[in-house]
């Protein structure tokens, strides 16, 4: 029992690591004539997670005999049929288990998803609503690709850039230099008169990156993209120059000019100060010209960890778009070690907006 109990830990280990194919071999290896239902419970979610979901229905329907009054077999239940994409099934199972426990956030998580994808939008936000800030990958991976698919259909609907709180963003107004995506504005003073004397370009584009670097943190942004083009007009060797007034276009959903930018100056690993900002912001401004494979190629090189979610969100979405739905979700659930949990409580916000009634 206790080399079961070793490898079993191992299988569930693989499988929330996003390994199914490996998960499940390690529990066939262990299972017996008289396989435990919790064993068969987590081989079931391995089963469906590579598309075998007959044989997932199988196995949690053993389970649910075995165990007729487990929550937890049902919430599994919940998840298998969501992932066969029957909802009807997905919102008896979550229901189901509310009965079995009340209080089971996650079986409400299940069912309120369900609701929304039959239609019962109101029905499916009050479930929902006030356990947006439950913190499981699994659930609100799935919960994020069904609402920005959704939403990717609607034309008056709002970006989470747009939706979400300014320190969410990574962009704080204020008097304080502002932080943009993480990375620190320099603000460089001018430090002699002997710069003015000797060195008049220099002082010209350092005055100029200091009022624009003001107009930014004020949010004055087609103010502070022009002192910028200025700034580097006088100083194109200036990398710091580049990515402000890369920040400045972004600001202005200037896209085209982002992209522009950052590829005229090549490599950002070359010449970028915080490289991951600039991917970032060069990945994010491609998907939203609809140039997804081009953007995922930036997006990919930003470092894990070092930017919260957004990488991995604009990849799951450019994923979405190319019809890679299983990529999309698993980037999502990824990236939600590093979310904030008001995220996902600003798109069913959204989605209610677009939505309800």
């Amino acid at each position: 029992m206790p080399d079961i109990n070793r490898q079993f830990a191992k299988g569930c280990s693989l499988l929330w690591k996003g390994r199914p194919e490996e998960a499940l071999e390690v529990f066939d290896a262990i299972r017996t004539g008289e396989t435990p239902w919790w064993l068969r419970m987590h081989r079931s979610l391995a089963l469906a997670e590579v598309g075998r979901f007959e044989d997932a229905r199988k196995e949690i329907e053993t389970c649910a005999v075995e165990m007729p009054g487990s929550a937890p077999v049902y919430i599994f239940k919940a998840r298998i049929e969501w992932d066969a994409g029957s909802p009807e099934n997905a919102l008896d199972a979550g229901l189901k288990a509310l009965e079995m426990d009340s209080t089971n956030r996650l079986a409400r998580a299940y069912a309120g998803l369900a609701k929304l994808a039959l239609g019962e939008v109101m029905e499916g936000y009050n479930l929902l609503r006030g356990i947006a800030y439950l913190m499981n990958a699994a659930f609100q991976s799935r919960l994020l690709l069904f609402i920005e698919s959704k939403l990717a259909e609607c034309e008056d609907a709002i970006e989470l850039e747009k939706t979400v709180a300014d320190e969410v963003r990574g962009y704080k107004k204020g008097n304080d230099a502002p932080e943009i995506g993480g990375a620190g504005i320099l603000v460089r003073k001018i430090s002699s008169k002997a710069r003015h004397l000797f060195k008049p370009r220099l002082a010209e584009a350092e005055l100029r990156e200091s009022v624009a670097l003001w107009h930014l943190m004020k949010g004055n942004f087609r103010r502070a993209a022009d002192e910028f083009e200025t700034a580097s007009k006088l100083l194109p060797s200036d990398t710091i120059i580049k990515e402000r007034l890369l920040d400045a276009y972004y600001e202005l959903e200037e896209y085209e000019k982002v992209v522009a930018l950052a590829k005229s100056a090549g490599d950002p690993s070359a010449w970028a100060a915080d490289v991951d900002v600039v991917n970032l912001k060069t990945g994010a401004a491609l998907y939203k010209l609809n140039r997804f494979e081009e953007a995922l190629e930036h997006l990919m090189r930003v470092e894990s960890g070092v930017i919260e979610f957004w990488p991995q969100y604009y990849a799951g979405l450019c994923q979405m778009r190319l019809s890679r739905y299983e990529l999309a979700r698993r980037l999502f659930a990824s990236g939600l070690s590093q979310l904030n949990p008001r995220v996902a409580e600003k798109r069913l916000e959204e989605f209610r907006r677009v939505f309800g009634s």
